[in-house]
């Protein structure tokens, strides 16, 4: 088997464009690549991978950051990318013209969040970004202006992820000025709360309370139906869209009791709705059946801490960022590596 790994310090996020061509990954870019035959670049970056290039170095790094980037985001009409992290900076480009070979363009630099920011989500319909941050703070942002538009206070410790739920409007319908994200905004939070929120006008409708220690993730299934959560009790709960726990993703053969044996950062469906990714401190991302919670496959490889995993649009491949500095393409539910895109170094085993 082949191991295509694409090379990023401390990778802490990844994300896949929404045509399936494009891989983001975030993280802190301050150690010395003399020795790989690169320039050194500044602290913090994101880095952009063409997809259907074998070229081993990134297409694009965009720097700017004075410390780590913890999340990255694509906007689901591909026109935005956004990222954010320690320096409590969010970014926000235009990549409308990166399949015609133009670079992104940096439009705006927000400023409005006091700590580091952990987590990026754009609506459904890419009007409006979700920030959360260690400020407890979530804040939603108007995407073609940067424009604040609600803040979300509520939670009593640092939120780790937001969630905007899908679309409440059909297509061409246009939702009230009030509430032009289209749908309501989940954030999860150290204090092992994830709050629902409805921004017209801005208020929390729902807790859902079921982990006992902070929740580092939470994610809305395609048809809207559910919701996947993951937090530092090692355990991933699904819950309906009412908010009443319906299941939980169980490592039965590991003996575990719960998903993982560690921490789980980070819990996501699959585009289909039938597939959960989860991937924890142990160094082990999983695939799961996401109706019967059947354990599908464990993804072994990383080196250390997965900090982030995510689908591609077409749910044909698996990214995952890590701890030790890579981000890992995997193909279908078996759990096979996909040969892709080199990067520096590229291992074979």
């Amino acid at each position: 088997m082949v191991v295509y790994r694409f090379y990023h310090p401390r990778a802490r996020d990844v994300a896949v464009s929404p045509d399936g061509q494009w891989l983001a990954t975030a993280g802190d870019d301050s150690a010395d690549f003399g020795a790989l035959g690169c320039d050194e670049v500044e602290d913090g970056a994101v880095r952009l991978w063409d997809l259907s290039s074998s070229d081993p170095f990134p297409a694009y790094t965009l720097p700017g950051f004075t410390d780590t980037v913890w999340t990255v985001a694509f906007s689901p009409d591909g026109q935005w990318l956004a990222a954010a992290g320690q320096d409590k900076t969010i970014a926000v480009w235009a990549i409308d013209g990166l399949d015609d070979g133009l670079p992104p363009v940096e439009r705006y630099r927000l400023y409005d969040h006091t700590n580091t920011v952990a987590g990026l989500d754009f609506s459904a319909n890419s009007r409006c970004l979700a920030s959360v941050g260690l400020d407890r703070t979530a804040i939603i942002w108007e995407v073609a202006t940067g424009r604040r538009l609600h803040t979300l206070a509520g939670h009593t410790d640092w939120i780790q992820d937001v969630a905007f739920g899908p679309d409440r409007y059909s297509p061409g319908e246009e939702p009230p000025s009030e509430d032009g994200c289209g749908g309501d905004v989940y954030t999860a939070g150290r204090d092992g709360a994830i709050r629902r929120w409805y921004l017209g006008p801005s208020r929390e409708v729902l807790t859902l309370a079921g982990h006992h220690a902070p929740v580092e993730s939470a994610d809305f299934s395609p048809d809207a139906d559910r919701i996947v959560t993951a937090g530092d009790d090692g355990r991933a709960i699904l819950w309906n869209a009412a908010g009443e726990r319906v299941g939980e993703l169980v490592d039965e053969a590991g003996g575990l009791g719960q998903a993982h044996d560690q921490r789980v950062n980070r819990a996501e469906f699959g585009p289909r709705g039938d597939l959960v990714a989860t991937a924890g401190w142990d160094g082990v991302a999983k695939l799961w059946d996401a109706t019967s919670g059947d354990l599908l496959a464990r993804l072994d490889g990383h080196v250390g801490r997965i900090h982030s995993v995510g689908f591609s649009p077409d749910g044909r491949l698996l990214a995952t960022a890590g701890q030790d500095g890579y981000a890992r393409l995997w193909s279908g539910p078996d759990g096979e590596c996909l040969a892709g895109p080199q990067s520096l170094p590229l291992t074979h085993i």
